[in-house]
């Protein structure tokens, strides 16, 4: 499998080459300091007003977060792009 170096926001994000986008997200929320369920449901919302193919980037230091976000994402049929983490904080890169 090829991963891919690209920088965002003073951090390395490797994606898998395959699922690699296209542009920068076009959305980011930051749910730094928001608890279980607070970080799925701004999730959930945001994803709501999105159009097919757009990227939205979360980032949390819930520690039940990477697990919350990237399960809702699956059962809810959106595409996880990336997950990186940077100390407690994780970015995860979702595609509608």
């Amino acid at each position: 499998m090829l991963f891919v170096r690209q920088t965002h926001e003073s951090t390395n994000v490797f994606y898998c080459a395959a699922s690699l986008p296209a542009a920068l997200p076009e959305k980011s929320i930051d749910t730094t300091g928001l608890f279980c369920p607070e970080p799925v449901f701004r999730t959930k919302i945001e994803m709501e007003g999105m159009q097919a193919g757009d990227v939205l980037v979360v980032t949390a230091d819930d520690p039940a977060a990477e697990d919350d976000i990237t399960s809702w994402a699956s059962r809810s049929g959106h595409k996880i792009l990336s997950v990186s983490r940077d100390g407690a904080r994780v970015s995860i890169s979702l595609q509608k």
